[in-house]
């Protein structure tokens, strides 16, 4: 069998050709790092007190902003969002987090919140870690669009719900113990 030799010139523009698309591969930047989303938003709404809305606020801020610190720590790319207890659109909150989160490339979310579950006379401080999926079935034409599975992994504390407990829980500390539970169950 024999092989031909192609003429210098030709040679010499697939060298060139050759050396331009290694350049190219070289400067495209690399994909963003996949991401988490913690997402904290309490759960009382008191639609004629401003002051306990605020309240529920700040409590869930703290809670939230320590959880998103420890898996910072623990070296997981956070985007930490946090809802005011008065955006109660469910449907909307949850299209605007998964439009984020396909923006940001983001694989799952931890969910953080702290609530009284009045009926029952606690006060609940939960985290749950969900996998985002993609769903193919609703893509059309954009692609995969996502979708929020089950959760995987939930660590959550109860309290009795008096006001000797309001007064001695601190969001940030708990969220911090909480945060490493979670860290221990879910590695990342």
């Amino acid at each position: 069998m024999r092989h031909r030799r192609l003429p210098l010139p030709a040679l010499m523009l697939l060298l060139a050709l050759h050396a331009r698309a290694a350049d190219d591969a070289a400067a495209a930047p690399p994909a963003p790092p996949a991401c988490t989303i913690v997402l904290g938003q309490g759960r009382n709404v008191a639609e004629a007190d401003g002051e306990a809305n605020k309240l529920w606020d700040n409590v869930n801020l703290a809670f939230n902003s320590e959880v998103a610190a420890q898996l910072k720590q623990a070296g997981v790319n956070v985007v930490a969002l946090v809802l005011r207890v008065t955006a109660t659109d469910l449907q909307g909150n949850v299209q605007k987090l998964l439009a984020r989160a396909a923006a940001d490339h983001c694989v799952g979310i931890v969910e953080t919140t702290v609530f009284a579950d009045y009926a029952a006379a606690t006060l609940v401080a939960r985290i749950r870690d969900y996998p985002l999926v993609a769903d193919t079935a609703g893509g059309g034409g954009n692609g995969p669009l996502l979708r929020i599975g089950a959760p995987r992994y939930v660590v959550e504390r109860n309290f009795q719900l008096t006001r000797s407990t309001l007064d001695r829980v601190r969001p940030a500390a708990l969220g911090a113990e909480m945060a490493k539970e979670l860290i221990e169950q879910a590695p990342r």
